[in-house]
């Protein structure tokens, strides 16, 4: 069915060049699972003997294309049959059973789905190439562009796409603790005046991007660059590594959306999402926090060793030494630079911190957009069910009436 509308909508929405494929299908499927099967009756669909089975040639079971309740009738030789549970399938087929089935009165039950295929169908009588078997059902795939739902489809990706935005749009820090190389303290002296050494108390302060400690089967200390998809494995729900595990949230996340489709559990992860995004985001600004008090220790050291070279400068020229002056103007100027290079390096930090600050922003939007979106697509379901099912009340009341 045509979704070329539907695909191009998500693509204005979300910015992303071309649609998912796969999250248009999730998003159908969505839909499918969440209206009532009687109000979409228009996206119906009927199973062939070739394609599915249900006659003798083709085999009398019928083999739905994918594992779906969304049936709407059986029929057997065009008479309804009705359906039994499965551990009546011995009594619908004995002759001696008040329950058996009849050409009249077919009956059918549902089997397990085989490997790779969907739900098996099992008619009773059992169908022949004269007397077939089909199933009626909701077909996801006529939610397509031309149907009143195609904004629930086009919501419920649209989610999809900006959740695996908000994972690609991690931000990265990449700051680097530069070698700045302190100068080599003179040993100043001049006839008549005492030796004078200039030193520098301290160190020049790194920056220290928060870490994380995974405990699953990446056991190490490792930060959000490790956040990738490399090492996904599936998951258990046991409540151990997926959901203490930073690094596998986000595909707890695509995994409730489009295989659970369970939508407490997937805004759940969400918000852990954010909650944890925001508290990295805190931990970071702390870790700026302490690079800037400690900057400012040693911006103070270094203009007090300056001072003091200065002072030392002084009294070497009391005693008219000019080449012992122009040492000491030399060491000047390597404090100097010396004091650039860390306030250079300092600024680098301030810069690397703020990109990252505004990619984390970034993320979170992402995060947020994909709950929206959701939600949209949750109400425009419930919207029409509830106008449908108004009309189709209004319908049958209208019937009734005459009859009165």
């Amino acid at each position: 069915m045509a979704t070329t509308n539907i695909a191009a909508d998500i693509q204005n929405i979300t910015g992303v060049t071309t649609a998912n494929a796969q999250f248009l299908v999730s998003a159908q499927k969505f839909v499918a699972a969440s209206v009532p099967k009687n109000l979409l009756k228009w996206a119906a669909t009927l199973t062939t003997a070739s394609s599915h089975g249900g006659n003798t040639s083709q085999g009398v079971n019928i083999v739905m294309p994918t594992a779906t309740d969304s049936i709407l009738d059986v029929s057997r030789n065009g008479f309804s049959a009705t359906e039994v549970p499965y551990s009546m399938k011995g009594f619908i087929a004995n002759s001696s059973s008040l329950h058996l089935a009849t050409n009249t009165y077919p009956k059918y039950y549902l089997d397990n789905a085989v490997t790779d295929k969907g739900t098996i169908v099992i008619v009773k009588p059992v169908p022949t190439d004269s007397a077939t078997a089909r199933v009626l059902y909701v077909d996801s795939t006529k939610i397509d562009d031309d149907c009143d739902l195609r904004n629930a489809v086009v919501f419920h990706a649209s989610s999809s796409e900006f959740t695996k935005l908000s994972t690609s749009e991690m931000p990265t820090i990449s700051i680097s603790a530069i070698s700045i190389s302190l100068p080599l303290v003179p040993s100043i002296s001049s006839p008549g005046v005492d030796t004078k050494t200039v030193s520098i108390v301290g160190t020049p302060p790194t920056y220290t991007a928060p870490a994380i400690t995974t405990t699953g089967s990446d056991s190490a200390t490792v930060d959000l660059t490790k956040l990738d998809t490399a090492s996904w494995t599936a998951l258990d729900y046991d409540f151990d590594d997926e959901n203490i595990d930073p690094l596998k949230w986000f595909q707890v996340v695509g995994d409730y959306i489009q295989n659970q489709e369970d939508i407490e559990l997937a805004q759940a992860q969400l918000q852990k999402i954010a909650a944890y995004v925001q508290a990295y985001g805190q931990a970071m600004q702390n870790q700026l926090n302490k690079f800037n008090d400690a900057n400012v220790e040693y911006q103070a050291a270094i203009q007090k060793a300056i001072q003091d070279a200065q002072i030392a400068a002084q009294e070497a020229q009391k005693e008219g030494d000019m080449t012992l002056q122009a040492a000491v103007q030399d060491y000047t100027l390597e404090l100097q630079r010396f004091s650039a290079d860390v306030q250079k390096y300092s600024a680098d930090v301030q810069k690397e911190v703020s990109e990252y600050q505004s990619k984390l922003q970034k993320s979170s939007v992402y995060t947020g957009m994909a709950t929206t979106y959701y939600q949209w697509a949750k109400t425009e379901v419930q919207q029409y069910i509830q106008n449908n099912s108004k009309m189709i009340d209004r319908t049958i009341a209208a019937q009734m009436a005459p009859q009165r």
